[in-house]
This record gives C-alpha cells, structure tokens and sequence, in this order.
C-alpha cells in the first residue's frame, strides 16, 4: 500500500539536484555555479560544464607530478630537526633579500 505523501526516485532525484543547485546558487562564488543548470521546478534538469573546466589527460598528469613533487617535500620537511629547518629558513630569507636588492 502507498502513501500518497512518499516521493517517486525521480521528484527525490530532483528535490536533491534542486537542494544542490540552491546552494551553490546562494553560497557559491558566482563563476562556479553551473551555467547550464535549470531548476527541478521546470521539470528539466540539465547539468553541464562549461568548455575548460574539464583537464585533458596530459594537465592531469602534470598536475599528479607536481602533486607528488610536493608530497615528496612534505615528508621531508617533516623528517629535518628544527635546526636544520631554522638553517634552511634563513638561507631562503638570505635569498630573498638579495632577489630584492638586485631589482
């Protein structure tokens, strides 16, 4: 027996898209709402991205080397002793002060 108050998969499906596209049309920056989208009350709902947002497998790539890279120095920084840190701080103040003095 149904409830006549229980929703179908499909009005839940939309509820939630419509829940998500409120809030990011309420919280978000406004370059990142979703430009195609309409509302669930128009009985369409439409996703997209707009051309650029989506990386091509050579940027992901790169991006996944640079993020090892960094993963790499976080661990280690993590691994020097203060002193070696303090030492490695002031060797790159020292080069900052000499960049600024050359312009």
């Amino acid at each position: 027996m149904s409830n006549k108050n229980d929703k179908s998969g499909e009005q839940k499906s939309r509820d939630s898209i419509d829940s998500i596209l409120s809030y990011y049309e309420n919280h978000g920056p406004a370059d990142q709402h979703l430009k195609s989208a309409k509302r669930a009350s128009s009985g369409e709902i439409q996703g997209g991205v707009s051309k650029g947002d989506i990386l091509s497998p050579e940027a992901m790539s790169e991006l996944q080397g640079e993020l090892n890279d960094d993963l790499e120095i976080h661990d280690t920084i993590s691994m020097l002793t203060e002193e070696e840190k303090e030492v490695m701080v002031k060797a790159a103040e020292a080069t900052i002060a000499r960049r600024k003095k050359k312009k």
